[in-house]
């Protein structure tokens, strides 16, 4: 089950600007750009394979989730609500009428998104303590209407869906758990809600698929990225990169030919308590060429 990969990892920033909360990577394969936040200073980042350089980009408020958009923009949480960023030929944030937290602020902030296939965003939130069900989760239509899905959740993380769209994925950290739900992939309804793997060590963070229908999760405190095989009707462990940080906090697939997995971080332990050495808050890249693994590319919102 375990290979190893030590020879294929690399950290791709530097210890001058790793993140206190890496997370949500996602990879634009139209710009063949690697976009991620640190959420708690609030900097929107950049990586370019090609030429290696990296971008900062400060964000007026501490963000939360991003996605690509038809439009040539990310959106992004924002405070109690929504925001476009565009970052070329210059750096500008526009709000969304849509805001989920509105009132909520003092107990709730936002974490974790992704797009469906259907290009709708799902993106949910985590208890401002980190140990109350205050978070909630959302689906932002086409037409820009917002649907409440789910409350009572601590952590709010790894939105995933299967390659047919009959299956959604997601994490409540805290719980050890990982849920699969029935998806109605016209509607959005979710029904059946069951828990679908459980983790003994760590906590699920952030996660992504493979073009196999393969679950890769990343394991908070857990200095792992699990290989889950959604083929049975619960998850099966079917292999794990051992990775050079405690605190992997999400995962894509992304490169030319969608075979490198990139690994954002945390730098800090203990609820920011103790700060870790680096490459915690570095952005790993993982060559899965060699092991005939690769990604797909990721759903863009799509707004009417």
């Amino acid at each position: 089950m375990d290979i190893n990969y030590s020879d294929k990892i690399k950290v791709i920033t530097d210890q001058s600007i790793a993140d206190h909360l890496g997370e949500c990577p996602i990879w634009n394969h139209v710009e063949q750009i690697l976009y991620w936040e640190d959420l708690v200073r609030g900097i929107l980042r950049s990586y370019c394979p090609k030429t290696k350089l990296v971008k900062s980009y400060p964000l007026t408020y501490p963000g939360g989730f991003i996605v690509n958009s038809e439009k040539g923009e990310l959106i992004s949480g924002h405070k109690t609500g929504l925001v476009r960023l565009t970052l070329e030929p210059n750096f500008k944030e526009e709000k969304i009428e849509v805001y989920p937290l509105e009132g909520k602020e003092d107990k709730a902030r936002f974490n974790d998104g992704k797009c469906d296939w259907q290009g709708r965003i799902w993106f949910g939130t985590a208890d401002i303590k980190l140990e109350e069900p205050h978070a909630e989760y959302f689906m932002l239509d086409s037409h820009l209407k917002l649907h409440n899905k789910e409350q009572n959740i601590t952590i709010f993380n790894g939105p995933t869906f299967s390659l047919d769209s009959k299956y959604y994925f997601f994490a409540d950290s805290p719980k050890q758990t990982i849920y699969r739900c029935d998806l109605n992939k016209e509607t959005g309804e979710l029904s059946n809600k069951i828990d679908y793997f459980k983790i003994d060590q760590g906590f699920p963070d952030g996660a992504t698929i493979d073009s196999e229908g393969n679950l890769w999760w990343a394991i908070y405190d857990g200095s792992r990225i699990l290989k889950i095989s959604t083929k049975e009707d619960k998850g099966k462990l079917i292999g794990q990169i051992n990775v050079p940080i405690t605190n992997p906090s999400s995962v894509c697939f992304g490169g030319e030919n969608l075979d490198k997995l990139f690994v954002t971080s945390i730098s800090y332990q203990s609820f920011f308590e103790k700060q870790l050495d680096f490459p915690n808050g570095g952005v790993l890249e993982i060559d899965m060429s060699s092991f005939g693994v690769k990604g797909v590319k990721e759903a863009f919102f799509k707004e009417f």
